[in-house]
């Protein structure tokens, strides 16, 4: 519909919308489904007739059934069917459509045939209506008004027809000229530097003779949409100059190589064509080892403290330890108190290894004492630690 009712110049604004020979006197939406309002007209010394057969009104127009199941013919038979009009202004131009349909039922003998004529001089014809079927016909350009500011059609019966010319329905349009010319389709978006941001969005893709997109030094963000390649008529895109993430597509790289499309990526840091990109594999990799590198150097300090602030604190009580020795004629060797450090380690400082330590000798050099059974053991890991940091 958005089509039908076109004009080369202007808009259109509706005189009358006149279903011809009707009996309702106007009706709108819920009989025709555009909402068009339509008007009861009949004309002077014209006869009306209606049909309860169905009308088909499937064309462009698609006038309401209503309307195309009356109709309006001359009664005098020899005699045109004119539709006259008055301008008031001299300039004024009119676009005119009319709607034909045959709902009487012609004997083999009978022709109803007609030509469309304006101000005297032939325009369309000659027509037959169809039985039962809509055809409409409008005028290919817009009508001006005669020097007395008149627009008169007349529908009149050819040489061959033996019945009277038949009209259902009439739409008729004034054209509003516009003060300037119209905007020429748009070809081109040149949108650099406009302080857009956010993704490219997909409605672009309905830009379908779209041929330049410049969208260069602003903040768009996420990747290079796949549907810019399904754009076929496409010839620039100029992305620089953004904050455009991921790799190109493939399919538009591959048209860029073709020459049918030009693209313009510099400026984004985090885009690359499909050839530099990082494997996906090394990322991981990467992304992998910088936590478990963290991880281990901050288990690694935390251990060294805890072992440290023991080593101190056994320190102490190992000296105390060979003092007191010395009272019983010996002096204990230094293994017995790494072997006191390590047994304390292992949380089994009790009187069982202070016994041991008590009766280690210089025999016992260089090993590590034994602990008797019901010693428990504490954690391996901080076991590790121990030698690590003490030998």
């Amino acid at each position: 519909m958005n089509t039908t009712y076109w004009t080369r110049q202007g808009s259109l604004q509706t005189f009358i919308r006149a279903d011809v020979g009707a009996t309702v006197n106007q009706y709108r939406y819920g009989i025709d489904v555009f909402d068009r309002v339509w008007t009861r007209y009949n004309f002077r010394n014209c006869s009306r007739i209606s049909t309860n057969h169905t009308v088909n009104v499937n064309n462009d127009y698609q006038p309401p059934e209503i309307a195309m199941v009356t109709a309006s013919f001359p009664t005098d038979p020899d005699a045109p069917m004119n539709i006259s009009l008055f301008a008031v202004e001299p300039t004024l131009q009119l676009f005119m459509v009319m709607h034909f349909a045959e709902i009487q039922e012609l004997n083999s003998s009978d022709v109803r045939e007609f030509n469309i004529m304006y101000n005297g001089k032939h325009i369309y014809g000659p027509i037959r209506p169809l039985n039962f079927t809509t055809s409409s016909v409008f005028t290919s350009t817009e009508v001006v008004a005669d020097e007395s500011r008149q627009y008169t059609f007349s529908l009149q019966r050819t040489e061959n027809s033996t019945l009277p010319p038949l009209l259902n329905g009439m739409e008729i349009f004034w054209v509003n000229l516009l003060p300037q010319q119209e905007t020429d389709r748009k070809q081109g978006w040149n949108l650099s530097a406009s302080g857009l941001t956010g993704e490219i969005l997909e409605f672009i893709s309905d830009l379908t003779s779209l041929e330049v997109l410049d969208l260069s030094n602003n903040s768009m963000t996420g990747s290079v949409p796949e549907f810019l390649a399904d754009m076929e008529t496409l010839k620039l895109i100029n992305l620089s100059g953004n904050e455009l993430n991921g790799s190109i597509p493939a399919t538009l790289l591959d048209k860029a190589r073709r020459g049918s499309i030009s693209i313009s990526i510099e400026g984004n840091v985090g885009l690359c064509s499909s050839t530099l990109c990082p494997t996906t594999e090394k990322k991981k990799k990467n992304t992998v080892i910088a936590p478990v590198a963290a991880s281990l150097v901050l288990f690694f300090l935390i251990g060294a403290g805890i072992v440290t602030f023991l080593i101190l604190k056994r320190k102490k009580s190992a000296k105390l330890g060979l003092h007191s020795r010395t009272h019983h004629g010996f002096e204990p060797p230094v293994i017995a108190v790494r072997a006191q450090r390590l047994v304390c380690f292992l949380e089994a400082c009790s009187r069982h290894v202070n016994t041991a330590v008590a009766n280690a000798s210089p025999r016992t050099a260089g090993t590590i004492l034994e602990l008797p059974p019901q010693v428990p053991l504490a954690q391996p890991t901080l076991v590790l630690v121990w030698f690590i940091t003490a030998y």
